[in-house]
């Protein structure tokens, strides 16, 4: 197991693991190869952590989105029922089921 962690060729005590990688890493051609390797396991690996990240950012703004909408439509109801049933804003949050902790929300919006 202690062979395959090494990376310098001369230490490790497996002869055929040891010749391989001298030649792996000795040939122009295989370097090449293995550098064009990780360079696309990278690139697909942040391609994905990209689109992970973009999906995440617009799962929030659409949740946002629908709270933003909510809220106006809730503080349209609220002006509404205020002006048509002459109610105090307290008691239209109340008739249409706004939960006491937002009260001061919803009264500094208005």
């Amino acid at each position: 197991m202690r062979d395959f962690k090494q990376s310098n060729p001369d230490l490790i005590r497996a002869k055929i693991l040891s010749d391989r990688m001298k030649y792996l890493k000795s040939t122009n051609e295989e370097v090449i190869k293995m550098c064009n390797i990780v360079e696309e396991y990278t690139a697909k690996k942040v391609a994905e952590a990209a689109a992970e990240a973009a999906a995440r950012s617009k799962e929030e703004g659409m949740r946002e989105g629908i709270m933003q909408g909510e809220r106006a439509t809730n503080l349209n109801n609220i002006r509404n029922i205020m002006r048509n049933m002459h109610l105090s804003a307290e008691k239209a949050m109340e008739a249409i089921g706004i939960e006491q902790s937002q009260y001061k929300q919803y009264l500094s919006l208005l």
